[in-house]
């Protein structure tokens, strides 16, 4: 018998038969199939879970609504020997039949939070009663030390919601958290539990309030009794920039013009978004006094710096902001030249009839081109 070559003998060894191959196939079909059909399976499941639990949690939330609203109604003209005996018997119930599951907590809470924000008054009071009865309150603060960012923002709000006043010293320890969504709720629940010092946390406040934060607060600020807004000065003195910028901002809009002159002072403050602000404080009220203040520093102040005085000259419209107005124009002083002239433009002033040269420069002629 002839000897093959031990290449070729070598690739008859290691080449697999047709059967082999056949099989391999098969059984990649087979496992192929098992997947589809078990994600097929796994995606019903889910689904039907979805929609029992959906189920469960509707009739949770009938019956705990039903219970509560008979429990808020009883207690609104309760007297605290009625209102004990009716939180005790109201809160038997929901533990006995949902504070066990998980589940069923969750959608009591969330039944409890949602009706808290429709009343008010006595009312309220019997709610938050009955949320700290059912320990709720213990949970959010476990939640509040233990969670992540996103179920500690939760945690505050929901004890901001339900009034919980102990809880305030745990939730000040967040005012300075490295999220800024958690830091936000804590500043927020400071004002609303803390009613004899609502801005306090501006004092201890290390982290940055930016634009977005400061609109919430004020928005937060808004809704206190005006008895209740506090005077700004201390802020103003804030080692943290953005607080002086947020308390220039609230003098403005809440007319404390009593502090007028502390604000002047931040003109010379080291950080230039914090002496914008001082200009278009100086814009917004018109103070003449600006003018004079600008006349000095403006030599030595930064070129955008400079744009924004310039443009608070022009929004000030008195005759010493004028006459240094028109001072830039003879002098194109620092190179303002144009700016201040629109600054002077837009407080009615007819500057191309005084500098004709300022006009711009009238288009090209265009020569029509002869058709070919």
């Amino acid at each position: 018998m002839q000897q093959l070559p031990g290449l070729v003998l070598a690739e008859l060894i290691l080449m697999p038969s047709q059967q082999t191959v056949l099989t391999i196939a098969t059984w990649l079909m087979i496992i192929s199939w098992m997947l589809v059909v078990g994600i097929g399976v796994f995606t019903v499941g889910a689904r039907v879970y979805a929609h029992k639990q959906q189920r469960k949690k509707i009739a949770i939330e009938a019956v705990v609504t039903d219970w509560l609203m008979e429990y808020v109604m009883m207690a609104e003209d309760a007297t605290e020997t009625e209102l004990s005996a009716l939180l005790e018997e109201t809160s038997t119930k929901i533990k006995n039949h949902y504070m066990g599951s998980s589940f069923a907590r969750r959608v009591v809470k969330a039944v409890m939070l949602d009706m808290n924000r429709h009343v008010r008054g006595s009312v309220a009071d019997a709610l938050h009663r009955l949320y700290t009865s059912l320990l709720f309150d213990v949970l959010a603060l476990q939640t509040l030390n233990y969670g992540e960012w996103h179920e500690q923002a939760e945690a505050v709000n929901e004890l901001t919601l339900m009034q919980v006043p102990y809880s305030l010293p745990y939730i000040e320890q967040h005012r300075n958290h490295r999220n800024k969504l958690v830091r936000l709720q804590t500043q927020i629940a400071e004002m609303k539990l803390n009613e004899n010092h609502p801005l306090g946390f501006l004092s201890e406040v290390k982290t940055p309030i930016h634009a977005w934060h400061q609109a919430n607060l004020y928005a937060e600020l808004s809704k206190l009794p005006k008895e209740k807004i506090p005077s700004f000065r201390p802020w103003l003195q804030s080692r943290n920039y953005t607080v002086v910028i947020f308390a220039i901002k609230m003098v403005r809009l809440f007319n404390q013009l009593d502090l007028q002159p502390y604000v002047l002072m931040k003109s010379l403050h080291p950080h230039l978004e914090v002496r914008r602000e001082v200009w278009q404080f100086v814009s917004y009220f018109h103070i003449a006094v600006g003018a004079e203040l600008i006349e000095h520093l403006l030599p030595d102040a930064e070129p955008e710096m400079q744009l924004v005085m310039i443009e608070c000259l022009g929004n000030l419209q008195t005759m010493e902001s004028e006459q240094l107005l028109e001072q830039v124009i003879e002098t194109d002083l620092y190179g303002l030249r144009i700016e201040a002239a629109l600054a002077l433009q837009r407080s009615g002033y007819d500057v191309l009839g005084r500098w004709p040269e300022l006009a711009p420069p009238p288009p090209p002629l265009v020569t029509p081109q002869p058709a070919h």
